[in-house]
């Protein structure tokens, strides 16, 4: 029984070549109508004998079990004789260009020459051969040479007969990939086997926008100070495009839609604005005369500065500070085993004021500024 193959029948694709039978080519010669007979079946050149009454090929195929579609091609004469024979091309479906788009047209001829040839199309001779389809086990035809073009070469094969596109690329260790595209021109003497090399690929590119920053006063901080409320985030679109190529060539171009991955945050700072308390005491002569704050056994904080901002912001500049946890000690608020790490000993609440920032300074510029990470970042440090 002969294979049965599906029709194609792609979106936007319009059927070039229709028929309700298939083609039946009568040949010279009457065969006896009714008398018991020898016939011989060919399909796609595998011959079969038949024993048959029948006079007609529909009638002999039919009795044979040979299912004939309507794209088919049969060649015999009208009334099948003795000794003669049937021949049956299967159809196969081509995607062809044409002046109005894609068109459907049905290849059934012996070879593959043959059949580009009889394409008419607008555009160009070529016959697509989708090489997952049966067409690629087709025999090329009767010419002698052809000439390969695949991955910017060409070779000159010299054709044997019975000569497959498959088998060719075969042995020629020629591989084609999922969308690769495969065509037969038979425009000259030498017919020509194209491979094209396609690539689709999907392109995604971030466009950054770098936030912004707004400050705001505020009068409970400590003057020099900063504090951030609401940190900052830059903005992030993604934007997508589809590029395919043909043999490195861009054929087409589509850029995608732009889709948000990260809406941008305003990040805002808190800039102290509070004065530093004025003290006053009484002098022997009687006068107003400045008064220092009793200065703590440790001594006292640096006066001005990043170091005295940080020690404010960590301790209130207290040396003698202890977290309520009792974890975190002094105007840096040094853990223990830091403080011991960096050559401490005892308790960093007990070191006086200049060890304290001896000390503070050592492990910033071993360990950077996040070792103080609340206070490092309302203050800008980093």
């Amino acid at each position: 029984m002969a294979i049965r193959f599906p029709r194609l029948s792609p979106a936007g694709v319009r059927v070039a070549s229709a028929g309700a039978a298939a083609v039946v080519v009568a040949t010279a010669g009457v065969g006896v109508a009714h008398a018991h007979k020898t016939v011989t079946v060919s399909i796609d050149g595998a011959t079969r004998q038949v024993m048959t009454w029948r006079a007609t090929p529909s009638e002999i195929l039919t009795e044979a079990g040979i299912d004939v579609d309507p794209h088919d091609r049969v060649r015999a004469p009208r009334r099948v004789g003795d000794g003669q024979r049937i021949d049956v091309a299967t159809g196969h479906s081509a995607v062809v260009r044409g002046a109005s788009g894609p068109q459907l047209r049905w290849v059934a001829e012996p070879d593959l020459v043959t059949a580009a040839a009889k394409l008419e199309t607008a555009q160009e001779s070529r016959l697509p051969l989708s090489h997952t389809s049966a067409l690629t086990e087709r025999a090329i035809g009767s010419a002698r040479q052809l000439d390969v073009v695949h991955d910017g070469a060409t070779e000159h094969v010299a054709l044997t007969d019975g000569a497959t596109p498959q088998r060719l690329l075969a042995d020629l260790g020629v591989e084609l990939g999922p969308l690769d595209r495969l065509s037969l021109e038979a425009t000259s003497d030498t017919p020509v086997l194209r491979v094209e090399r396609v690539s689709r690929q999907t392109h995604s590119e971030d466009k950054v926008t770098r936030h912004t920053t707004r400050e705001v006063e505020d009068g409970s901080l400590p003057k020099g100070t900063r504090k951030v409320e609401t940190e900052g985030k830059d903005g992030v679109i993604r934007a997508t495009s589809f590029v395919e190529t043909v043999d490195g060539e861009v054929v087409f171009h589509r850029d995608g839609t732009e889709t948000p991955v990260q809406e941008m945050v305003e990040e805002v700072v808190r800039v102290g604005t509070k004065a530093a308390p004025e003290t006053s005491t009484t002098t022997a002569g009687g006068g107003a005369a400045a008064s220092p704050v009793p200065a703590a056994p440790q001594g006292s904080a640096p006066s001005s500065g990043v170091w005295a901002a940080l020690a404010q912001c960590e301790s209130g500049g207290n040396p003698s500070a202890v977290s309520a946890n009792g974890m975190y000690h002094g105007l840096y608020q040094f853990s223990v085993s830091t403080w011991r790490a960096m050559g401490g000993s005892g308790l960093p609440s007990q070191a006086s004021a200049a060890e304290q920032t001896q000390r503070a300074q050592a492990l910033q510029a071993r360990a950077g500024w996040g070792q103080w990470p609340a206070c490092a970042r309302s203050l800008g440090l980093y």
